[in-house]
C-alpha cells in the first residue's frame, strides 16, 4: 500500500465509509427527475479580443453568447451555463463524436448561434448527429439567411428545422440577438426546468445507479456532486475512489447513456471534473484539492436518502472528514 492509499484510509476510515454507506439511497428500479443542476451549453464563437481570458468581466457580456448567458442567469441564476468549446479544448484527447454524445446526454439545452465559419462547421456536425437533433437544441441563424437560397439554409439548417430541434432567425451579426422570439423561447424552456415531475425531452427521469460498475452518466454526475458537497475538499482521484468505496465497486467505472447505450469512446473522469469546474459547481482550492461551491441540500437527491436524520448524519461526517483533512494536511502536500 503506497502513501496515497494510507492517507486515503486515514481520512476516509472504515467508520466514515460505513456511515456514508448507511446514508445511501439503495432503492432499486427507481428513476428520479432532475430539478437542480441544469446544464445549458452555449456553442459558437467569441470576440477575438477576449479569446484567452477567463469567464469573467466583459468576456461574458460582449458577444452573442455573453448576451445569451447574461439573459439566462438574470432569469434563473442557478442554471449552469457552459461554453462548450472550453470543455472540448481541455479534453483534446476526446474525439468529436464522443464529445457530441456527451453534450447530448448531459445537456438540458444547447444553443448554437451561427456567426462564423467555425459555427457553420458545428452546425454541420450537429445536423449529422441524431442524438443532438432533439428539442434540447436551439439554432440561431442570422436574418440575412432567412429567405436565402444558400447551402447553409438548404442543407444543415433545413435538416435541423425538420427535426425536433428549433431554428430561430435573429440579427446575429448586429449585436441585437435577443429578439422577443428568442427570449420567449428561452423563457419557455426555463419554465419547464422548474416543473420537477414532468417527463419529456427536457425533464428526463434519470435511472438509479445500483450494484454495478456500469453507471448512467447523467445520474452519476448528480451523485458525484452530492458526494463532493459532503467530502470537500477532496482530490479528483479520491472523489472517484470514495464513490467506489461506498458503492462497493472494485472495478473500473464504465459510463453509459440513460438508455443504456455505450458512448463512442469511454467518458473519462477528467472530462466529468472539467464540466463541474466550468459550470461553477466545484472550485479548485489547492493544487489537487477541490471544494463544492454549495452545501448539500435535503431534497432532490440522487446518492443519499432525503431524510432530516440522514442530512444531520452527513453533516457530522462532513465535519469529521474536514477535521481529519486538516490534521493530515502536511502529508497531503508531500
Amino acid at each position: 500500500m503506497n502513501n496515497k492509499d494510507l492517507l486515503f484510509d486515514k481520512i476516509y476510515n472504515d467508520d466514515c465509509i460505513t456511515a456514508l454507506k448507511s446514508c445511501l439511497d439503495k432503492r432499486k428500479d427507481q428513476s428520479k427527475a432532475v430539478v437542480s443542476h441544469k446544464f445549458v451549453f452555449v456553442c459558437g464563437s467569441m470576440l477575438n479580443s477576449f479569446a484567452n481570458e477567463s469567464l469573467k468581466g466583459s468576456y461574458l457580456t460582449s458577444d452573442n453568447r455573453g448576451f445569451i448567458r447574461r439573459y439566462i442567469l438574470s432569469k434563473n441564476p442557478t442554471i449552469h451555463v457552459v461554453y462548450s468549446e472550453r470543455l472540448f479544448e481541455q479534453n483534446s484527447k476526446v474525439d468529436l463524436l464522443t464529445f457530441e454524445e456527451f453534450l447530448a446526454e448531459i445537456s438540458d439545452l444547447i444553443i448554437l448561434p451561427i456567426e462564423s465559419a467555425g459555427t457553420i462547421c458545428e452546425l454541420g456536425a450537429f445536423a449529422h448527429s441524431e442524438g443532438l437533433l432533439t428539442k434540447k437544441l436551439l439554432v440561431i441563424v442570422d436574418n440575412e439567411y432567412k429567405d436565402a437560397d444558400s447551402f447553409i439554409v438548404q442543407g444543415p439548417v433545413r435538416k435541423v428545422a425538420n427535426s425536433k430541434a428549433k431554428v430561430i432567425y435573429a440579427p446575429v451579426n448586429a449585436g441585437t440577438i435577443l429578439t422577443s422570439e428568442l427570449t420567449a423561447f428561452i423563457d419557455e424552456r426555463l419554465a419547464v426546468f422548474k416543473q420537477p415531475r414532468r417527463q419529456d425531452n427536457f425533464h428526463r427521469l434519470n435511472p438509479s445507479n445500483i450494484g454495478t460498475n456500469t453507471l448512467y452518466l447523467n445520474s452519476f454526475i448528480h451523485e458525484l456532486i452530492e458526494l463532493m458537497q459532503v467530502a470537500s475538499p477532496i482530490s479528483q482521484g479520491n472523489a472517484f475512489k470514495l464513490y467506489k468505496k461506498i458503492k462497493d465497486i472494485d472495478s473500473r467505472l464504465q459510463f453509459v447513456k440513460s438508455n443504456g447505450e455505450q458512448f463512442h469512446k469511454q467518458i473519462t473522469q477528467q472530462m466529468i471534473f472539467k464540466l463541474l469546474k466550468d459550470a461553477g459547481i466545484i472550485r479548485q482550492v489547492e493544487e489537487d484539492l477541490y471544494s463544492s461551491c454549495e452545501p448539500l441540500s435535503n431534497e432532490n437527491l440522487f446518492l443519499f436518502q432525503e431524510e432530516e436524520r440522514i442530512h444531520k448524519k452527513l453533516e457530522n461526517q462532513r465535519l469529521s472528514m474536514l477535521s481529519r483533512i486538516r490534521k493530515h494536511k502536511k502529508e497531503m502536500c508531500l
